[in-house]
């Protein structure tokens, strides 16, 4: 079809649910073609083709393109549109290319006459753009999504959790005031996006004033319940010694700490416990549940756990990489947090020209922009959205899942394949197209000219790692698992542990060329590897390749894969 196609006559202009009743009253013999024309406002001649089956091509009240008709029968395109979902669901979606070619193979693969181009062994772009038009799709710029987070979420992790939930909620029915949701996010003096500004139409470069190239981090803990109340904030500032000031203007009640690297470690998860248990009154009379994610501070934390027990705290862990669906706060509340934080820091730069937002300043403008984020409709819709309260597995549909497919055993995979809304071939419709496929014996699926990316079986290896599993952390044959557990704490005593570390701790390279003595410093203590203690662990970031201490970073022997909390 030509590009930016004007019609020039009324041909076919005709309502279809008025030729629907012109054709029901000729069949019943109420009237004839002539007055049933004259009376719906339709054309005789089509309406006499349209009772007597004239039309080869279209019969009833569908509508062609005249003498221009699709290469693909309706079915043929519905089973194209299927397959490109589906690989959209998957995280494998096609780019332009991608899906010319796959139409190009298509009908040749099914003997199905086209105009597409045999040198390129592509369909055209007027045949793309006439097909997305059709079938409401769309070229869109997708977000990155990590393997762990595909791989993770997945139906049997997720049914693994709910038996849990369910299992909790049937003997203790807890009411959503007490069931309780907490999580950490980074705060940097530099804001992770900046807002949409005006300027010139075709200027090359649009530029937003920043604080520096890279933010200082600090963490906040944010808890909620169901009920839509939230537990006063606690934030880590990366300082050895708290001063007065880094308070001022943080959200009233809030709980301020510091730990050199900026991030959650054990005795500062205690401390934040300690204040949960005062602000929520948890007691054995009065209990409570705590969802969590399955960070090592949360998971292996055995006098948080015990206290939770001699309080009556339920404490429920999240399977792995599942939060960004699974936990109430990521789902509905971080995301506004962060809008409202990177606002609030560009009217500050705004309103303080010449100066760069630090530590100083941290608290006041995460206090404001906590007290517009955490409204009570952002906890409900999380734990509504996240199937926790009510409690819904059924939340989750069939679509979501299909991302964790290519790299399930066999279950993701086999309910994809049960699930996937692929059409057969019968053409139950009539056809929209001069040639067809004549029979459908011989008929190709797009998924048999393209399968489904699929990891094989004997590459699929269980992964090593200290992410807390879904379980209820306060189980006494849990409690008694870990405290048996050796301790990850403290110096490496094991030959092999040592081994292992001594080979990913290489010596890092400098930061810059200015740096003579090729030495670097911690990314969240600033701690240098030749002054300070160099038999500590050592990770590099995988995205920016700066350093850090393993125990600043959160991380244990085993974890490889890391990425800094800037980078994320």
């Amino acid at each position: 079809m030509p590009r930016n196609y004007v019609r020039k006559t009324n041909r076919q202009s005709w309502d279809k649910n008025s030729m629907l009743k012109a054709i029901a009253e000729v069949k019943e013999g109420k009237c004839g073609y002539l007055s049933a024309a004259k009376k719906y406002d339709v054309p005789k001649s089509t309406l006499e083709r349209r009772c007597k089956d004239g039309n080869e091509l279209f019969q009833g009240t569908s509508k062609g393109l005249g003498s221009r008709q699709t290469t693909f029968t309706i079915d043929q395109e519905a089973e194209l549109v299927a397959y490109v979902k589906s690989m959209d669901g998957m995280l494998y979606g096609l780019t332009t290319t991608g899906l010319r070619s796959l139409a190009y193979q298509y009908a040749e693969s099914n003997d199905i006459h086209h105009p597409f181009n045999h040198e390129s062994k592509q369909a055209g772009w007027d045949w793309m753009r006439s097909f997305m038009s059709r079938h409401n799709l769309s070229l869109r710029s997708p977000e990155a999504t990590s393997a762990a987070r595909a791989r993770g979420f997945n139906r049997q992790s997720v049914s693994s959790f709910f038996d849990l939930l369910e299992s909790i909620q049937d003997a203790k029915k807890f009411p959503p005031s007490r069931i309780f949701n907490v999580d950490e996010t980074g705060v940097t003096t530099v804001q992770a996006k900046t807002s949409k500004v005006v300027s010139l139409r075709g200027k090359k470069q649009v530029g937003s004033l920043t604080s520096a190239e890279r933010g200082t981090l600090s963490t906040a803990v944010m808890c909620m319940n169901a009920a839509g109340m939230f537990v006063p904030p606690m934030i880590i500032f990366p300082r050895v010694r708290m001063k007065p000031h880094f308070k001022l203007g943080a959200p009233p009640d809030s709980l301020c700490v510091t730990h050199p690297s900026g991030w959650m470690q054990s005795h500062l998860f205690e401390m934040w416990f300690d204040h949960f248990l005062k602000h929520t009154g948890s007691t054995l009379s009065n209990p409570a549940l705590l969802i969590l994610d399955g960070h090592k501070t949360h998971t292996q934390n055995i006098p948080v756990i015990q206290k939770a027990k001699d309080n009556g705290v339920t404490i429920l862990c999240l399977p792995p990489h599942c939060s960004h669906r699974m936990q109430p706060l990521d789902v509905s509340v971080m995301g506004p947090l962060s809008s409202y934080y990177a606002k609030e820091v560009e009217i500050w730069l705004r309103n303080n020209p010449g100066h760069v937002v630090s530590l100083d300043q941290v608290a006041t403008l995460f206090g404001k922009a906590y007290i517009k984020a955490t409204v009570p409709a952002n906890a409900l819709g999380g734990f509504r959205k996240s199937g926790i309260f009510p409690t819904d597995r059924g939340v989750f549909t069939d679509d979501m899942f299909e991302a964790a497919a290519p790299t399930d055993n066999t279950e993701a995979y086999e309910n994809l394949q049960g699930n996937n809304p692929i059409p057969s071939p019968v053409l139950s419709e009539p056809s929209t197209s001069a040639l067809t496929t004549e029979g459908t014996s011989s008929h190709k699926s797009p998924e048999e000219i393209a399968p489904f990316p699929k990891k094989s079986t004997d590459t699929l290896k269980k992964r090593k790692t200290n992410r807390g599993r879904t379980a209820i952390l306060t189980n006494e044959v849990y409690l008694t698992h870990l405290a048996e557990k050796p301790s990850t704490s403290g110096h490496i005593t094991s030959k092999k542990k040592r081994t292992k570390q001594a080979k990913r701790r290489k010596t890092p390279t400098p930061v810059s060329s200015d740096n003579d003595d090729g030495d670097v410093s911690c990314l969240y203590c600033n701690d240098s590897y030749w002054k300070g203690n160099a038999d500590s662990g050592w990770v590099k970031c995988r995205h920016c390749s700066s350093w850090a201490h393993e125990l600043c970073a959160g991380l244990d022997d085993e974890d490889d894969d890391f990425m800094c909390e800037l980078c994320k």
